[in-house]
């Protein structure tokens, strides 16, 4: 009897992280179908069209979450699959890869996906949320850096509470840590120029809440089973 092809919902340490690749291929895709344009030039150019469409909210609306609210849910993520020049893709691309494939293999595709779509979506609505209510604008945002601060994030916080000889145990340094924090804190200054800091700790945070209620939720579990 044939074995069904599915997606690995547990750790496989031989199972390939096809998510992740899926989602680079998306983003590269996009890359190509979409040309880059600087930040300002966004708002002004092809008003309507696929960029349009992939964008937190249409530019040009009235009334905050209008889209959204008419059901265009979508755009809740498809900012992540945008990005503004090659080295923005290049870069989120090899850190979603460095931190994406760690965490599919060991806990599973099926966990990849529902993860991806949870930080895409709570990083991007924290940046646009900044930007409607806190700067008064409509913001035009895009690119996966939030996702990568929330796998990130999600990874320290399962490192950080691994047991001796897990499989997340040592998965993320301290160096890597301050890393990612430091760079977050550059990011701030607008040394790199305009840079969506609500998505890099709204993500990291998501990742890191997410973490946590997956620990708590398995150790009150066990608990349970051996009080049984």
């Amino acid at each position: 009897q044939l074995a069904r092809p599915r997606l690995a919902s547990a750790a496989e340490p031989e199972h390939h992280p096809i998510v992740t690749v899926g989602l680079i291929l998306m983003c590269v895709v996009v890359a190509f179908a979409i040309p880059f344009y600087p930040g300002d030039e966004y708002e002004r150019i092809e008003q309507r069209g696929l960029r349009n469409q992939l964008l937190y909210e249409p530019v040009g609306q009235a009334a905050p979450f209008t889209a959204i609210r008419a059901g265009e849910v979508w755009r809740l993520f498809t900012p992540c699959l945008m990005h503004g020049f090659w080295m923005h893709l290049i870069m989120n691309m090899m850190m979603l890869m460095a931190y994406g494939a760690v965490i599919e293999q060991r806990a599973g595709s099926l966990t990849m996906i529902l993860l991806c779509l949870f930080l895409g979506a709570f990083s991007n609505t924290a940046q646009y949320c900044v930007g409607v209510y806190w700067d008064r604008t409509f913001p035009v945002f895009f690119g996966m850096s939030g996702v990568v601060f929330g796998l990130f994030g999600y990874a320290w916080i399962r490192s950080y509470y691994a047991r001796a000889n897990d499989a997340w145990d040592g998965l993320v340094t301290s160096q890597q840590v301050y890393f990612m924090l430091i760079y977050g804190l550059i990011c701030v200054t607008g040394i790199f120029g305009p840079v969506a800091n609500a998505a890099h700790f709204g993500g990291m945070f998501a990742g890191m809440l997410w973490a946590w209620v997956g620990i708590m939720y398995r150790k009150n579990t066990q608990r349970k089973k051996v009080i049984l």
